[in-house]
């Protein structure tokens, strides 16, 4: 297992860019219809890898995204946290969101 370089932590998690190794995880939590039951659909490996791309220019571009986590006991993926622009048409937009999609063990 590769060493992770958390941009932050707390006691039990551990926040980090995307990265390639992550898609197995990723693609698996996104297509469990129960993870993705709020959303308008689950997400194949190709939606997933771009989901992660997205996320990797967010960062890039404005130094926060929708960050993947790990759990620190384990090392192992748990779902992404962060915070992401949002600008859909609403009334309430453009606005920034606090987001999360984890696990369903988690």
């Amino acid at each position: 297992m590769a060493v992770a370089l958390y941009l932050f932590k707390s006691a039990k998690l551990g926040f980090r860019n995307w990265q390639i190794s992550d898609l197995t995880d990723f693609t698996s939590m996104n297509a469990d219809p129960l993870v993705m039951r709020y959303f308008p659909s689950t997400l194949s490996a190709k939606k997933s890898l771009q989901s992660m791309e997205k996320q990797i220019a967010k960062y890039n571009e404005k130094g926060y995204c929708y960050f993947a986590v790990d759990e620190l006991g384990s090392g192992r993926l748990i779902g992404m946290i962060g915070i992401s622009d949002k600008d859909f048409e609403a009334k309430f937009t453009p606005c920034i969101d606090i987001g999360w999609r984890l696990a369903k063990e988690f």
